[in-house]
């Protein structure tokens, strides 16, 4: 094999290494962004840490109490959300709008 035929074959090795290294750039971002979206679809925990006092051995009676009225509290506000049921209602009426003849 001559020289000028090792530098061919380097220089597409090399290329083809750097489309590679590229699409796999691109794919990391995608699935970073990707699982940000999942992240933010399932929102945040319902349970709620208690704050334990550094000055005492363990959390007290009304500190879990306080913690879990807290999570029951947001846990009603993301059930009185109810962003699926929403989402079909509206799909639901413009399904309607749409066979009654209105155009929307």
């Amino acid at each position: 094999m001559t020289q000028r035929e090792t530098r061919a074959i380097l220089r597409k090795a090399g290329k083809g290494i750097g489309q590679l290294v590229a699409q796999n750039a691109v794919s990391e971002s995608k699935i970073h962004s990707l699982e940000a979206q999942l992240e933010e679809l399932r929102g945040p925990k319902t349970r709620k840490r208690v704050v334990v006092d550094p000055n005492t051995k363990s959390a007290n009676i009304d500190a879990i109490m306080k913690a879990m009225d807290e999570a029951a509290e947001q846990e009603a506000r993301i059930k009185a959300r109810e962003p699926e049921k929403e989402a079909k209602k509206t799909a639901d009426e413009l399904a309607k709008a749409k066979n009654a003849g209105f155009h929307v």
